[in-house]
């Protein structure tokens, strides 16, 4: 008669077909879920192994854009390297500023002082103009890296999009009763 049972867990399985019996198996509720303690979060890390996610090339990653978008792309990055280049530039006009202040002054006689301050005023004024090029330099190359590569990341924004919204128009009909209406509003303002 016991071979006869079904094993479920905590359910009622029916009059046996033999005697008309109602049996009741009843599994142990720690079988499935044992309790978990504070470390056991600890522990189980090192047995999941987590699938690590597909590499992607960067042909691959700039797949949608165009040839403007390249063009763009290419021209915002020689920008944010004269962007990056103008912090150790404005190095180098320091330390020259800082080398004629050093040999200002040095065993010299009145005269020569006042021709030396005469001198030290026309290298500082140069310096101060060094510091603004490079200054108005630095806010044209940031703005034109910002501005092109956020052009280019916008119109291949818009072909992802648009190729999106053809794919799941193209999808059957069953489709759309598996997935919400408003799935396609959310994924489109990712």
């Amino acid at each position: 008669m016991a071979s006869n049972k079904k094993i479920e867990a905590n359910d009622i399985e029916g009059k046996d077909q033999v005697n008309g019996d109602v049996t009741v198996n009843i599994a142990d509720p720690n079988a499935k879920s044992k309790k978990k303690g504070f470390f056991s979060k600890f522990k189980n890390k090192d047995k999941e192994k987590v699938e690590k996610p597909k590499m992607v090339s960067p042909f691959t990653m700039f797949r949608y854009s165009g040839v403007t978008d390249r063009l763009l792309m290419l021209f915002g990055t020689i920008a944010a390297v004269a962007h990056g280049a103008a912090l150790p530039l404005m190095m180098l006009v320091f330390g020259e500023m800082t080398d004629s202040f050093v040999s200002f002054g040095q065993n010299m006689t009145v005269d020569e002082m006042i021709q030396a301050s005469m001198t030290l005023e026309k290298n500082m004024t140069t310096y101060a103009y060094y510091y603004s090029g490079l200054g108005f330099g630095v806010l044209f190359a940031a703005y034109i890296q910002i501005a092109f590569w956020s052009l280019a990341a916008g119109q291949q924004i818009k072909k992802i999009r648009k190729n999106f919204f053809h794919a799941v128009l193209r999808q059957e009909i069953g489709w759309f009763d598996v997935n919400d209406a408003g799935e396609l509003n959310t994924r489109f303002e990712r």
